[in-house]
C-alpha cells in the first residue's frame, strides 16, 4: 500500500493545507438536508425523517450540536458511556437494520418458491434517520471538494458525471481500436461484492494519505465505529453481528467515500496501461486496451495487489474479454488460459453487458433482446391488474417504458422493438378485436379527452 501511495499520490498531497473550517458543515446546509429528507424507512429506533422536520429549530439545534462533535476522536467512548440502553461497551449510534435486496433468483423450491443465496442479494444497512441526516450533511459539504480529486475515469456517484458517457466512450474507443489493431480488446471486470468487501484499514489509510484533516478522518471513523446490525424476521428482531468491512450501503456519504478511495486504483490502472481507456461507474470497470496479452500480464499483478490491500477480489468467472479481432473464441480462451493461469476463468465473447447495454462486435443483433423480454414481462404483469387508462398510463411511463428508453439513447429501436411496444400496449389495455387503432394509445390526451397519453 505504501508503494501505491508513493507512486500514485506522491508528495503532492491533494488536500494538505486546507483549513479544517472548510470541511465543517454550517447550519444552513444541515437545515437544507433536513428539509429535503424523503420518506424512506426509519432505522432501529423507528423515528422517521418527518419527526426531525416537525421538530423545527429544536431538531436542527440538536443535530447541529452532534455535528460539532462528530469529528471528536473520543466520540466513540463518549457514546458508549452515554448510551445506557446498549450492551456493555456498545452504543447504538451506528446500529442498523440489515436488509437483503434480491439481485437475481438463485433457484426455485417446489414448496417455498424462489430463493436467494448470499451471493445473489445486496445487503442494505438502514441506520437511524439522525445518523443519515448527519452523514448527508457531511456529503453535501465534502462532495465539491473531493470531486476535485476523483478522476474522470470514475463517472459514478458525483454530480455532472454520466453513466451514458461511459457507455458511449467505451464503445467509441473499441471501434477506433478495432479499425486498425488486431490485438485490441475490451475487458469488462466484475468484483465479488465490492461494496461489502472493501477493507476499512485501506479506506482510512488512503483518506489520510490524501491529506484530509484529522477532524474529517475522525468523522468517518466515528460513522464506522461499533457498526452493528440487527436482523428482523417478521415481527421478531434478533441481535445481528458486527460489520467489520465494506462501506455502509444505504448511508448517504458511503458512495462518495467509495469513489474517493477507489480512485487511487483507477489512477494506477491508467498509469500501468497508459494507452488504455479506463472507465468506471462505481465498481463496474471497463478497460479498452491496444494489446490484450500485454494488458493481461500487467493487470494480473495489479489485481493481486488490490485484493491483498483493499479486499476487492475479481469474480473472474463473470469477467468478460471481448476480442476486437476475428478468431475462434475457444482457441482464444485456451490460449489465454495457457499463458495466464490467473485469467483462465475469464469468459471470452464477442459481446458483453456493460452498465445495462450490450457492447462488442456481435452486440447489434442481440442489443434489444434482454430489454424487450423484460419490457414484455412487465407489461403483462401490470396489464393483469386492471388499473384503468389513467393509472395504466402512469405505470407504463414510470415502470415499463424506461426498460426500452434507456437503450434508445444509444441505438435506434428496430422494427421488432416497435412491434413489441404495440403488443405490450394491447396487453395492458385489452379489449375486443380492433377496438382501437395502433396510434390511438399515443393520442389519448390530445384527441380523446383523457388525462394522459401513452408515450412511445
Amino acid at each position: 500500500m505504501k508503494r501505491w501511495i508513493q507512486e500514485d499520490i506522491g508528495d503532492d498531497i491533494p488536500f494538505a493545507g486546507i483549513d479544517v473550517q472548510e470541511w465543517m458543515v454550517d447550519m444552513d446546509t444541515l437545515k437544507k438536508v433536513i428539509r429535503r429528507a424523503g420518506n424512506s424507512a426509519p432505522g432501529p429506533d423507528g423515528i422517521p425523517y418527518k419527526a426531525w422536520q416537525a421538530l423545527g429549530d429544536l431538531g436542527l439545534q440538536v443535530l447541529f450540536g452532534v455535528l460539532g462533535e462528530i469529528g471528536n476522536e473520543d466520540l466513540n467512548e463518549l457514546l458508549k458511556e452515554g448510551d445506557v440502553d446498549a450492551g456493555e461497551g456498545e452504543h447504538s449510534f451506528n446500529l442498523g437494520l440489515m436488509i437483503f435486496l434480491p439481485k437475481k433468483i438463485s433457484g426455485t423450491d417446489p414448496l417455498m418458491g424462489d430463493y436467494y443465496t448470499p451471493n445473489d442479494v445486496r445487503p442494505l444497512m438502514v441506520v437511524n434517520t439522525d445518523n443519515r441526516l448527519l452523514a448527508n450533511a457531511l456529503r453535501h459539504k465534502w462532495e465539491p471538494m473531493l470531486d476535485r480529486w476523483i478522476s474522470a475515469n470514475q463517472q459514478g456517484f458525483l454530480p455532472n458525471r454520466s453513466m451514458a458517457s461511459n457507455i458511449v466512450e467505451v464503445d467509441h474507443q473499441a471501434h477506433l481500436r478495432a479499425a486498425g489493431n488486431k490485438k485490441a480488446g475490451i475487458l469488462l471486470l466484475d468484483f465479488k461484492a465490492a461494496f461489502p468487501s472493501i477493507n476499512h484499514s485501506f479506506m482510512h489509510i488512503i483518506l489520510e494519505a490524501l491529506g484530509l484533516p484529522a477532524w474529517v478522518l475522525n468523522s468517518i471513523k466515528n460513522l464506522y465505529c461499533d457498526h452493528r446490525c440487527s436482523v428482523n424476521f417478521g415481527s421478531t428482531s434478533i441481535k445481528g453481528f458486527d460489520i467489520l468491512s465494506g462501506i455502509r450501503q444505504g448511508c448517504p456519504i458511503s458512495p462518495l467515500i467509495f469513489a474517493t478511495v477507489l480512485d487511487i486504483a483507477l489512477r494506477r490502472l491508467q498509469r500501468i496501461v497508459p494507452n488504455a481507456t479506463v472507465k468506471a461507474f462505481a465498481d463496474d470497470i471497463a478497460i479498452v486496451v491496444d494489446d490484450v496479452e500485454e494488458a493481461l500480464g500487467l493487470l494480473e499483478e495489479f489485481f493481486r495487489d488490490l485484493e491483498q490491500i483493499a479486499g476487492l477480489d475479481l469474480n473472474k468467472k463473470k469477467c468478460i474479454l471481448i476480442p476486437l479481432w476475428q478468431g475462434d473464441l475457444r482457441e482464444i480462451q485456451n490460449d489465454i488460459a495457457r499463458k495466464f493461469q490467473f485469467w483462465a476463468p475469464i469468459q471470452v465473447e464477442y459481446k458483453g453487458m456493460y452498465l445495462g447495454t450490450l457492447i462488442g462486435p456481435e452486440s447489434n443483433e442481440h442489443f434489444w433482446d434482454k430489454a424487450v423480454k423484460k419490457f414484455m414481462e412487465a407489461a403483462t404483469a401490470w396489464g393483469k391488474l386492471g388499473l384503468g387508462l389513467q393509472y395504466t398510463t402512469v405505470a407504463y411511463t414510470t415502470y415499463i417504458l424506461p426498460r426500452l428508453s434507456f437503450l434508445a439513447q444509444f441505438k435506434v429501436p428496430s422494427k421488432e422493438v416497435y412491434e413489441a411496444e404495440l403488443k405490450a400496449l394491447r396487453r395492458m389495455i385489452p379489449g375486443p378485436y380492433n377496438w382501437c387503432l395502433k396510434d390511438d394509445c399515443y393520442l389519448l390526451g390530445k384527441c380523446y379527452g383523457q388525462a394522459r397519453s401513452f408515450p412511445t
